[in-house]
């Protein structure tokens, strides 16, 4: 059964698609003390195609490409929500590497209550810090962007 997108779906994609254009566009200042500016992009799993074409455009003028492609199930593992090993994705990590430029996937978790469960505990942290620097290592990825959100305080 094919659900359709409400109103409120379909503005959330355009939003998130426009922030990555946006991204593209807006250089972001250096973290060092220079006046070098950044220029990063975001690829969200669920515009892939687009983005990739788009970062593809662009990558001479990046920096960095952040993509926005991984999440943690119900179980707490890491699931990629696009398949990576799809030939414009190899191709593009292997024309971001050649062009320097860096990859820096973003995992997303949004159940509060499992961080908070996770985090919390001694062993389940440790294993959950394991399943993402296995990640950055088999990915061969230049680090990692943390993006968990309705965290208890």
């Amino acid at each position: 059964m094919i659900k359709k997108q409400t109103l409120s779906q379909k503005a959330f994609i355009f939003l998130l698609s426009s922030a990555l254009i946006i991204s593209l566009i807006i250089p972001v200042q250096s973290a060092q003390a220079s006046s070098e500016l950044q220029i990063s992009g975001w690829v969200p799993w669920w515009q892939d195609k687009m983005g990739l074409e788009s970062a593809t455009k662009n990558i001479k003028k990046l920096d960095t490409v952040y993509p926005f492609v991984y999440e943690i199930n119900a179980d707490g593992k890491i699931v990629a929500k696009t398949n990576l090993k799809s030939k414009e994705w190899k191709s593009f990590f292997t024309l971001a590497k050649k062009e320097q430029v860096q990859i820096i996937p973003t995992i997303a978790w949004f159940d509060g209550e499992k961080i908070h469960e996770t985090l919390s505990s001694n062993k389940k942290r440790k294993a959950h810090i394991k399943q993402i620097t296995d990640l950055v290592k088999k990915g061969k990825y230049d680090g990692v962007n943390i993006d968990y959100e309705q965290k208890n305080a």
